[in-house]
């Protein structure tokens, strides 16, 4: 069906070019169920009986998208994909293969001529757990497993410990300490300046003047030492200590680095509803995540019942509160 010009120019009017992104974002969310910045979710049976599914990335869910009356949406889901043009209440599917590896899924949608198009973000509260089999050699690609939701549980008696729903089937159960306890921190980095007139990277200028200071209060003393010279010196930083090689290969070994994480051993990761005691794995987890996904705590296995290593991005890791 053709839609007349007029059309798109009401559509263009419901978004002028100079609209702010955030308030074209707010009038953008009544149009769309659910609204952008909210939480996406897969419908219940499309998590059922999974076992049989090879490619979790093919499950789906869907938004409703509902332009106002003489209006048509273009809405474009995915670069390689024609635009979907809706002109009335209409549900547009998504799947679990569109989303980025912060669990994000990205739209765009253009109301008409003139408006070159809004970007439309959800998000969801499925994450990719990266895995790595006993077996696996060094030039073997890793294996990805798709985590549903994250369930946080804190009481006086159980303690504190994380459910994890697995999309293509399984549960994962992992316990924390009592008390954390920080990795192994490395050396404290010294902030460090840019002289905007000499363009020369150096300590703070309340340090060297401390330093000018101090100078200035030896010489007399210097001199009586016959050191007068040794004061004329100019104060240099000292030398930095040198790394410990353990500390070097730390970022070979583990995706999350030592500063700010905690460490517990690996009995505590439970995939396969019992664990073998005694495992001399390691687990290093940190309650921040990265920028793209700050709010996503994660989890760094090495050495736990069944696999060589797993990476988890636990959503819910921020709930057991640290301690």
């Amino acid at each position: 069906m053709t839609v007349p010009i007029a059309l798109l120019v009401v559509g263009a009017a419901l978004l002028g070019s100079d609209l702010p992104t955030a308030a074209r974002l707010q009038r953008l969310s009544a149009y769309f169920s659910p609204p952008p910045g909210g939480m996406l979710r897969l419908p219940s049976h499309e998590l059922r009986d999974l076992q049989g599914r090879t490619a979790p990335m093919s499950l789906r869910g869907q938004i409703t998208v509902s332009p106002p009356k003489g209006t048509c949406f273009e809405v474009e889901r995915r670069e390689d994909e024609p635009d979907e043009r809706v002109c009335h209440k209409t549900r547009l599917g998504f799947a679990l293969g569109d989303l980025d590896k912060a669990g994000h899924l990205h739209w765009s949608v253009k109301t008409g001529d003139g408006d070159f198009g809004t970007a439309l973000v959800w998000n969801t509260p499925y994450r990719a757990a990266i895995l790595t089999m006993p077996d696996a050699k060094p030039e073997d690609p890793p294996v990805y497993r798709l985590l549903g939701e994250c369930t946080a549980l804190v009481s006086p008696t159980s303690g504190r410990r994380i459910e994890i729903e697995l999309l293509n089937g399984g549960h994962w159960t992992i316990h924390f300490p009592a008390q954390d306890t920080l990795t192994a921190q490395p050396p404290k980095v010294p902030k460090l300046y840019l002289d905007a007139i000499s363009g020369k990277v150096g300590l703070p200028p309340e340090v060297n003047a401390n330093s000018d200071a101090k100078g200035q209060a030896e010489p007399a003393e210097a001199a009586k030492k016959g050191e007068a010279d040794a004061a004329a010196k100019p104060t240099l930083p000292p030398k930095p200590k040198p790394v410990a090689a353990d500390q070097e290969d730390d970022r070979k070994v583990w995706a999350i680095p030592a500063r700010a994480s905690y460490v517990m051993s690996a009995d505590n990761f439970v995939a396969f509803g019992s664990v073998t005691p005694g495992l001399k794995g390691t687990c290093r987890y940190h309650y921040g995540g990265p920028p793209d996904d700050p709010g996503t705590g994660r989890l760094e296995c090495h050495g736990v019942e069944g696999f060589k290593s797993v990476y988890l991005p636990l959503t819910c890791l921020s709930r057991v509160k640290p301690r």
